[in-house]
């Protein structure tokens, strides 16, 4: 998450030493790549964790299907527009984690 927003940054930086929309674009081109692979990467590891909790013991009943969607609602809050994303992100996160944190903390294992 941490690099996307730092990615995201770079577009600013990009946007107060261009002079068109041209050197904008020219300035950003080099590095959409690299965020479209983080943001695949980090997709691909939050699924898998959902996909992981589903599957196991350590949260259940409710609870498991509120970390689930809480997991794939961060997931989806990569492509909304930058001004509500953080705020999805950062909420469905907090739930997720939060809960997570319970169950590991409450496990007898």
């Amino acid at each position: 998450m941490t690099f996307m927003i730092g990615v995201e940054g770079l577009g600013g930086r990009a946007a107060t030493d261009a002079n068109s929309a041209l050197a904008f674009i020219e300035a950003t081109q080099d590095w959409w790549w690299l965020w479209l692979a983080g943001l695949a990467l980090f997709s691909a590891g939050v699924i898998l964790l959902a996909a992981s909790v589903a599957n196991g013991s350590l949260v259940t009943g409710m609870t498991r299907r509120l970390v689930v969607v809480a997991l794939v609602i961060g997931v989806a809050g990569n492509f909304i527009p930058a001004g509500w994303a953080l705020y999805v992100i950062g909420i469905s996160t907090l739930i997720a984690l939060s809960l997570l944190a319970r169950g590991v903390l409450t496990s007898e294992a």
